[in-house]
């Protein structure tokens, strides 16, 4: 029972660090907007279609990464309460207490 408990703490504090890394990226993420200066020179030298597609770009890529972080999140969400459920059911039961019956 032990063993199995103990794989379950490290699921849920692999789980723990993976929610770390996705905060981490999404704080990645928001800074994807400093990316559209980069249609200035595009604009510039290949002309508006070149910025357009830039900005087009910048924004799919930000738009991809935040629903894959979004979804990744949700999944470890969902797997970090099957785990802690787990343990939760893993724990043996409390001891019965003995009530001594009211004498009549």
């Amino acid at each position: 029972m032990d063993r199995n408990r103990e794989k379950l703490e490290a699921e849920l504090a692999r789980l723990n660090d993976n929610m770390k890394k996705l905060d981490r990226d999404m704080n990645r993420i928001r800074l994807m907007p400093m990316a559209i200066p980069l249609a200035i020179p595009a604009y510039l030298a290949f002309g508006p279609l070149a910025a357009g597609l830039t900005l087009f770009v910048i924004a799919s890529l930000g738009v991809i990464a935040t629903y894959l972080a979004w979804g990744h999140r949700k999944d470890y969400q969902g797997e970090m309460a099957l785990v802690k459920r787990e343990i939760r059911l893993s724990e043996p039961p409390p001891a019965p207490v003995d009530v001594p019956l009211a004498a009549e």
